[in-house]
């Protein structure tokens, strides 16, 4: 038997979904011009990695994506050009690998976010998972599906020492876990908690494995104690709360088209009644507000026990550009763009980014 509490959420839900169903006036957004305090910085091998990643992609991942229309909108998407944004520093191998498994990352992720496909069933997800997981770590062999993880995860593991590689594997199932959490939970989550949501965001929006990555850098090696520092920790929330909040601003009309309830404008919108609009604002000053966080945690951490350990300073400028470059490529890839609506983003909308050698902004412009 249902409590009270349940039904009449059960009952919110249907009746958002049902004046979901249709758009309205009131379902159009606009996203105003916004400032970002962060680093910009694109690799310098960029111009060769992407068309590499992109060849790949059609070579490794074309029995994964069910039509060539669709893989090639996959890469039309940009993602080996974002992953030169948020790994501007790292070695051009361990980009090149990155690029590779980025692509196969969206592309599970579109798998596990459609119900006529991996999403629609818990037992194909986690048979997937498995398989993924089997063939990151190289044991066993690897199948048509699963081959592109294996190459790019051969790659990528020269550059990481084992206990970086361990972490790595770790956050990587992390990643999977959340794809796992979201094709479970999509039909009937009844969530009306935003803190809650904010926590399982925190994994489901599958970046720390990404994060991990930072401590590639050219020069001087990350002290290994740096990243499991509680300060340091907080940090990579900061960085994934960031993250999570740039990616379901962007996604709202995507997500909407789709029938995607259980994310931050229709959570908004369900438990505090804010329009689509206000909640976009919102989700843009949480945005704005997560930048501040993390630059005043940078000049704790900078001036405080962990000062002098090696490669410090860059492994936190590494840690901006992931953040920077998932929200500069947001404003323009056309993985946001729904066809027949309006884009929010406008013709002319862009980011107004810090100079790249600005990493330690005194506040917020506006």
């Amino acid at each position: 038997m249902k409590s009270a509490n349940e039904s009449s959420t059960n009952a919110n839900y249907d009746d958002f979904a049902a004046r979901r169903s249709g758009v309205s006036g009131d379902d159009e957004i606009q996203l105003p011009e916004f400032t970002s305090l962060l680093p910009v910085k694109l690799h310098p091998d960029s111009e060769e990695l992407v068309p590499a990643s992109d060849h790949w992609t059609r070579t490794y991942l074309r029995s994964c994506a069910r039509t060539d229309a669709e893989l090639e909108t996959l890469i039309e998407a940009g993602l080996a050009r974002l992953t030169c944004y948020m790994l501007p520093n790292a070695p051009r191998g361990a980009v090149q690998a990155t690029c590779d498994l980025w692509q196969q990352v969206v592309l599970l992720d579109d798998a596990m976010s459609d119900r006529g496909w991996l999403g629609a069933s818990i037992h194909a997800a986690q048979n997937a998972v498995g398989r993924i997981m089997t063939a990151l770590t190289g044991w066993g062999s690897p199948d048509a599906a699963t081959d592109a993880v294996r190459d790019a995860a051969s790659r990528l593991r020269p550059y990481l020492p084992a206990e970086r590689w361990e972490r790595f594997a770790a956050e990587y199932a992390d990643l999977l876990d959340g794809f796992l959490i979201e094709v479970a939970t999509r039909n009937r989550d009844g969530l009306e908690d935003f803190e809650a949501y904010m926590k399982r965001r925190r994994i489901t929006v599958g970046a720390k494995w990404v994060i991990v990555l930072a401590e590639l850098m050219s020069g001087a090696e990350l002290d290994p104690c740096v990243p499991s520092h509680p300060q340091v920790l907080q940090l990579r929330d900061v960085a994934l709360d960031h993250l999570w909040l740039a990616n379901d601003l962007f996604s709202f009309l995507k997500e909407q088209v789709r029938g995607e309830y259980i994310s931050a404008i229709p959570l908004l919108q369900r438990c505090e009644g804010q329009r689509p609009q206000q909640a976009v604002t919102w989700l843009l000053d949480q945005v704005a507000d997560q930048e501040r966080k993390f630059f005043d945690l940078r000049r704790t951490i900078l001036s405080g026990e962990l000062a002098e350990h090696a490669g410090l300073s860059a492994y936190l400028d590494n840690v901006a550009h992931i953040m920077s470059g998932t929200l500069h490529w947001s404003w323009t890839t056309s993985r946001y763009h729904v066809p027949g609506r309006p884009d929010p983003r406008g013709a002319g909308w862009r980011p107004k980014p810090a100079p790249a050698d600005a990493v330690d902004p005194p506040r917020r412009k506006t």
